[in-house]
């Protein structure tokens, strides 16, 4: 079969990174009191607030939440409740994209319970249900404080509960599925010793640890005239995965008898970093503490800060990548946020506040390294109590004409807490659950902007900073290569491009934000010889002004064009082939190579006009890949083109002569710009050798897209043909023949309007006889609007019915459709980023030593296959060429991914998906793929924990 297919232009991606963000600083609310209790950063870049309402809603209060984007501007916002007291205390992120709130609602009769609800993106209540207890003698009221969502996809809450009637409180967790079903519950507390005491056990801060229990704070505290015997103080719970006792602290003094909320997180040692605040019976001063466990909860340091911290109000403890902690709490009248190092030294500190007492509500971090602050105020805003959120750098700076920001000097001191043991049980209890029925309505909360919008300026960045090209003297001009610009921050970036040489030229010479530049060398103009120039990428606004990109251009006198160089490397020289295969290599050029053509030796059965003018007969081009073969491009930095060496092209080993049956020699010519043309292979081709008589796997050709041809449209016509040697079958409803973009699952051709079982004239005629003959054709309609304009891949893999299965040809294809938003790991490569722009620096982060769970082939097992890292944490995965693998990257929050190059870590390679919620790496490699990838992944936990995952990836030629 002839068939002629594109070559792919130099394609460059971008680098996946995050940009600089503004700061700034505004008050959310209406007339009466509205308070915010927690912030989340979503995925989206914004923001999601969640605390209580009275200025709107259905009673004395609702629960609040409100979506804000990036700089601050809502989205939506709602109230969710009764006519009694209902508030919104906690908020997660779920995988679908909603929101699972947690907090306390008195279904209209004042008793206050747990209550839990799921929204969608939009704020729609997709599920809520509320959870209490029957007291002996009177009703109980239910607090909760903390919520988190755990890696089974359900939850793990946490708060306190007491009679009405009487004073004491006990801790209560409950763990619930995604549907809010109790899958266990324990409460407890502390007592003392001393009989008719009043005690108070209150839990702050819950969070699942790696090893899949929990790790809980609480307050355990007793009326000052009533002492707990030594037995005040805040009281760490290290907790099982299904909430037995592991070991338990209490960390305190004997005259440190009150305790105020607290916060704990796990650090990447395996330890906790726990941030609280006592008060002195003397006293009656809060000082804030904060201090690091060790895995045991054994105290490694301990700090006093002695700030007069609101007893009622939780501080907030976060890691900050591999440099320290950051504290936020409420002191004095003000919110005051420190950026601690890892021994527990401050490095800066800042207040936050105005004529009023501001108080925290919680702290996270946001994308670009910096900080969100919520927290509530009742000097500036629309009514008695407003949100008040902040957005900082990463230094805790909004802006030198913001006047809510205020210098302070706390000096730590170290502290004489200590820690006892303890010995205390959880119980069991029976909760009543009950599906509520609280109907949502939007709030018109009114916006003030405290300080203007801060925005860091432009910052200039480059897709590369060297081109190299080579030409002769008087020759014609060799082809142009382009590179790209883009605003690495905010504000709007209006460059210029300079030239320093008159053989040098770029096109465009200016712009605004991003844009391609197209550069042209001009060998009339040059010296013979080595010459060098530079272009100049200037902006008045951009921070890094001007930026270089370095031109390198070789020029030499006649005769002295070289030819094309490279290598055919697969499949390999006497391999006994079937079905589709791989046909790869890599070629480079000084100027350009244009084109790989493969050909094959003449048969006897040939028609004269099959066979060409130097006596092969043609196949197909291939296709130049983007990124296929790192390994070249590392030996090879100063050629032109480097990063599309690879070279490929799927052959349908049954179209050869005979049906695919006996020894072929193949042929790889690679051309350049000036008509040169090399054979990429030594002895006259690569000979081997195909038996598809005696193949037992299903074989087929997909036809559309072409290789490397376009594709647009929500219902793109992906067309192709499968069929199977016999005895065997393939199921006519195409239920076994299934279509994988970027190496995930999207369909088959079983699913309405997709189709198989179709006639088609020339390939049931090539292979009549087979159970399928008559219909080898189907159809899937593919929604190329789902995937970024770029290249990706596309394969499809049938199974017949005796359970074998094979990939049935693979395509890369372009993406092409106007307006486009969805972002992809192929877009425009960018180098030489600021460390700033990124979340933390990928080299930096402790390695991960955890197994991994690995599924590869054309059939994905039901049971992983589990693999050890390596003395260094690598994960080495073997795959052949064209074959699928999926890696389980373990339990965690967020993932990031990248191809190391050398140096350099970019995007992930064309035809993979990173699934960023669950954590999950699926490729399935085009042809022209072959050797080693390095790749590393970035793991967050959630708990402030980032670890690296390094994988190294072997494409092995197929067999």
């Amino acid at each position: 079969m002839k068939r002629r297919v594109l070559i792919f232009s130099f394609v460059f991606v971008w680098l996946l990174f995050v940009p600089l963000s503004a700061q700034w600083a505004k008050t959310y609310g209406g007339s009466k009191s509205d308070t915010a209790s927690q912030i989340l950063p979503t995925k989206d870049g914004g923001f999601l607030l969640v605390g209580s309402i009275s200025s709107f809603g259905a009673g004395s209060s609702d629960a609040w939440v409100v979506k804000i984007d990036k700089d601050g501007n809502i989205e939506w916002q709602k109230a969710f409740g009764y006519s009694g007291p209902d508030n919104a205390v906690a908020v997660q992120q779920t995988s679908d994209g909603g929101y699972l709130v947690a907090g306390g609602s008195s279904l209209g009769d004042n008793i206050s319970r747990f209550w839990v609800f799921k929204l969608t993106s939009q704020g729609n209540v997709d599920w809520q249900k509320a959870y209490n207890l029957v007291g002996d003698q009177c009703d109980m009221s239910f607090w909760v404080t903390s919520m988190q969502l755990t890696s089974d996809g359900g939850c793990i809450v946490a708060g306190s509960f007491g009679e009405r009637c009487g004073w004491s409180s006990e801790i209560w967790i409950l763990k619930l599925d995604s549907k809010g079903a109790i899958e266990w519950q324990k409460w407890g507390g502390i007592k003392g010793t001393l009989s008719m005491q009043i005690y108070y056990n209150a839990a702050y801060s819950i969070g699942q640890t790696t090893d899949g229990g929990y790790i809980v704070t609480c307050s355990a505290a007793a009326n000052s005239d009533v002492p707990l015997a030594s037995m005040g103080g805040l009281w760490i719970l290290k907790l099982t995965a299904q909430g037995g006792i592991e070991w338990q602290k209490l960390l305190g003094v004997d005259d440190l008898n009150y305790y105020a909320p607290s916060d704990i997180q796990q650090t990447p040692d395996g330890g906790y970093i726990l941030a609280g605040g006592t008060i002195s019976s003397q006293q009656r001063k809060y000082d804030v503490i904060i201090v690091k466990l060790d895995i045991a909860g054994t105290i490694l340091w301990k700090k006093k800060l002695g700030l007069g911290m609101d007893g009622y109000t939780k501080p907030s403890i976060l890691r900050t990548g591999s440099t320290g902690y950051i504290l936020a709490c409420h002191i004095d009248g003000d919110i005051w946020m420190a950026k601690f190092d890892l021994d527990g030294n401050i490095q800066w500190q800042k207040a936050y506040g105005w004529t009023g007492d501001e108080l925290h509500g919680h702290t996270a971090l946001t994308p670009d390294g910096g900080y969100i602050i919520a927290g509530n105020t009742p000097s500036l805003g629309a009514g008695d109590y407003d949100l008040f959120v902040v957005r900082t750098d990463a230094n805790g700076n909004i802006g030198s004409s913001c006047g809510v920001i205020k210098n302070t000097a706390v000096v730590p001191s170290d502290s004489n807490i200590v820690l006892r043991d303890t010995s205390e049980t959880l119980h069991d209890s029976n909760a009543n659950v009950a599906i509520t029925t609280a109907l949502s309505q939007d709030t018109n909360a009114t916006v003030y902007e405290l300080c203007p919008t801060v925005t860091h300026p432009p910052r200039i960045v480059l897709s590369t900073n060297y081109l190299s090209f080579n030409a002769e003297f008087g020759g014609t001009v060799p082809p142009s290569q382009s590179f790209g610009v883009k605003n690495g921050a905010f504000g709007t970036l209006n460059w210029t491009g300079e030239k320093t040489a008159p053989w040098l030229s770029c096109a465009p010479s200016a712009g605004t934000e991003a844009g391609d530049v197209t550069v042209t060398v001009d060998p009339s103009k040059a010296y013979i010889g080595e010459n060098r120039a530079t272009i100049l990428v200037s902006s008045p606004t951009a921070t890094n002004s001007p930026q270089t990109v370095t031109i390198s251009f070789a020029v030499r006198s006649k005769p002295g064009e070289k030819s094309p160089f490279g290598s055919f490397d697969t499949p390999s020289g006497g391999s006994l082939l079937s079905g589709s295969v791989p046909v790869t290599g890599w070629t480079l050029d000084d100027k350009k190579v244009l084109k790989v053509e493969i050909k094959r030796n003449a048969d006897i059965t040939d028609p004269p006009a099959a066979i060409g003018p130097d006596g092969f007969v043609f196949i197909g081009d291939a296709c130049f890949v983007e990124g296929a073969r790192p390994d070249i491009e590392r030996l090879y930095p100063n050629l032109p083109f480097k990063s599309r060496a690879g070279w490929g092209y799927m052959l349908l080993t049954n179209f050869l002569p005979n049906q695919g049956n006996g020894t072929f020699t193949l042929h790889a010519f690679a051309y350049d710009e000036s008509g040169f043309k090399t054979e990429l292979a030594f002895y006259g081709g690569k000979v081997i050798t195909c038996d598809n008589a005696h193949a037992v796997k299903p074989f087929g050709a997909i036809d559309t897209p072409a290789q490397g041809g376009d594709a647009s449209g929500q219902a793109y016509v992906n067309y192709g043909w499968v069929l199977t040697p016999l005895p065997k079958t393939v199921p006519k409803d195409g239920s076994t023949i299934s279509v994988w973009v970027d190496g995930v699952k999207v369909g088959d051709l079983k699913t309405a309007p997709n189709v198989y079982n179709q006639y088609r004239v020339d390939v049931s005629s090539a292979f009549p006889g087979l159970n399928n003959s008559s219909g080898p054709v189907g159809t899937y309609y593919l929604d190329t609007t789902k995937y970024a304009n770029g290249v990706h891949t596309i394969h499809w893999i049938a199974t017949d019915d005796q359970g074998a299965a094979d990939g049935i040809g693979s395509r890369y294809f372009n993406s092409v459709n106007a307006g486009t938003t969805v972002r992809s790991n192929q877009n425009r490569q960018f180098t030489g980023l600021d460390k700033n722009a990124f979340y933390e620096s990928v080299p930096d982060l402790p390695v991960s030593f955890e197994p991994r769970k690995v599924r590869q082939g054309f059939i994905k097992r039901e049971n992983p296959e589990v693999i050890q890292p390596d003395h260094f944490g690598t994960i080495r995965i073997e795959i052949e060429e064209v074959e699928g693998l999926e890696l389980d990257l373990g339990r965690g929050k967020a993932y990031q991914g990248y191809l190391v190059v050398g140096r350099e870590h970019r995007p992930l390679p064309i035809g993979s998906t990173l699934d960023q919620d669950k954590g999950v790496f699926s490729w399935m490699p085009g042809p022209g793929f072959l050797g080693a990838y390095d790749l590393i992944f970035v793991r967050d936990d959630g708990f402030g924990i980032k670890r690296r995952i390094p994988v190294k990836v072997i494409i092995r030629p197929k067999v």
